[in-house]
């Protein structure tokens, strides 16, 4: 059974499948600038933390910890 991309709740003008991309595609990764380590997470909250070849695999983000802290965060486009 194929997984589908679509989620239920969507923003006005946009309705087409999610399409998935490398990490590298869309955003310029910089390492460093960690949130204090009081608001990490290990379940979904505001942000995603990247903490390198820990959760990036093959140029694809795959999310273990979350934080409420942003520290940087990449331009919208």
């Amino acid at each position: 059974m194929e997984e589908k991309k679509v989620p239920a709740l969507r923003f006005r003008g946009f309705d087409n499948a999610w399409e998935q991309r490398r990490l590298g595609e869309v955003a310029t990764i910089t390492m460093g600038q960690s949130p204090d380590g009081a608001t990490y997470s290990d379940s979904p909250s505001k942000y995603i933390l990247v903490q390198g070849n820990a959760d990036l695999k093959d140029g694809w983000v795959f999310p273990r910890v979350w934080t409420t802290q942003k520290t940087k965060v990449c331009d919208k486009g």
